[in-house]
């Protein structure tokens, strides 16, 4: 029968090619991914804000553990990298305030972010904080505190969450330090001990308490 362009239902077709596969492949993720907004497609503002005072910097504390002055002289650097935008507050100690002064002074340095770790708990909250109300040039940004193992953990919260109600905070956001390991169910003994919990909470009166989430 001669050939008159026109295909038999019944004959066998050839196998479609890899190439048809890939390229419904690709029509069906872009289908997929049609109803989502990857980063590409956010403005240079969202990007920014998603990422600004992304990393605080705790040169002081551990792998770094760096001496003062020379934790000072990096954060300035790092505010006037290229990624600037990112570095986020100096995270310093309670009981390092005054070496951190002196290195501010010796640095010529105007004024610095701080987040705060109150090491001593909530009995420490109000010296530490009028030390830093002391010294204009520390512009403070959080605080962080722990709380006691020794009590009940609602009770150990509670103490820290009251200590911070009472002193001047302004717009520093405030974290309780509390180990999981003190409230996990005993009975269940986990393999690893599982991260500090780090809790935020609202030092203005906020009756709904902190709120907790695992540390990393």
């Amino acid at each position: 029968m001669p050939d008159n362009g026109s295909v038999d239902p019944n004959s066998p077709q050839p196998p479609a090619s890899s190439a048809d596969h890939r390229s419904a492949d690709h029509r069906s993720a872009g289908h997929r991914s049609a109803g989502h907004r990857s980063p590409e497609h956010l403005s240079a503002d969202q990007q920014r804000s998603l990422l600004y005072n992304l990393l605080d910097d705790a040169s002081l504390f551990p792998p770094g553990s760096l001496p003062m002055p020379a934790a000072v002289a990096a954060h300035v650097r790092h505010e006037r990298a290229w990624f600037s935008e990112l570095t986020g507050p100096f995270v310093c100690p309670e009981s390092k305030l005054t070496e951190l002064g002196r290195a501010l002074t010796t640095a010529s340095v105007p004024w610095i972010d701080l987040s705060l770790v109150v090491t001593g708990g909530a009995a420490a909250v109000a010296a530490a904080i009028d030390a830093v109300a002391a010294d204009a040039r520390l512009r403070l940004r959080a605080v962080e505190v722990p709380a006691a193992t020794g009590k009940q953990p609602a009770q150990a919260i509670a103490d820290v969450a009251a200590a911070l109600d009472r002193v001047p905070l302004a717009s520093a956001t405030a974290y309780v330090e509390f180990p999981l390991a003190a409230i996990a169910d005993r009975s269940r003994p986990s393999p690893t001990r599982p991260p500090p919990a780090r809790c935020s909470t609202w030092p203005t009166g906020a009756a709904t308490g902190p709120s907790c989430a695992p540390g990393a």
